[in-house]
């Protein structure tokens, strides 16, 4: 599938990712930093003569993330961990945690703009800059 690259739709992305692709996010013991924007694609979505009340288009979002997480190592307290700090944790389980989490921040930012996000599949990408 090739993803659709109108103008109108460029110039949308353009001016989101300029203006307002910094997201702040902080959940008190899971979670503190900002999320970056840094690419929205949208797709036809096939088929959706089968989906009628659905949108036609699917979209996705590749996003960078500057923070910390906080979790719990052992059976010791929450602690804080940065991306460099990650020893015991695997990758993929922080960054499942981490897209779970910023899904319903992004969901806010990005309503305004007609891209309609609903699962964590729809972040393709992220990158955690520590």
């Amino acid at each position: 599938m090739d993803c659709i690259k109108d103008k109108d739709t460029t110039e949308v992305f353009t001016y989101l990712k300029k203006r307002h692709s910094k997201v702040k996010v902080d959940i008190e013991n899971k979670i503190q930093g900002e999320i970056k924007i840094t690419s929205v694609r949208k797709y036809l979505h096939y088929p959706y003569s089968l989906y009628p009340d659905k949108d036609k288009f699917r979209y996705e979002v590749d996003v960078e993330f500057t923070g910390d997480l906080w979790g719990r190592v052992s059976w010791g307290a929450a602690q804080r961990c940065s991306y460099g700090q990650i020893a015991n944790l695997s990758k993929i389980r922080a960054y499942r945690l981490i897209r779970k989490i910023i899904l319903p921040e992004l969901q806010k930012r990005l309503i305004l703009f007609g891209v309609d996000i609903t699962h964590i599949n729809d972040i393709k990408k992220l990158k955690w800059v520590g």
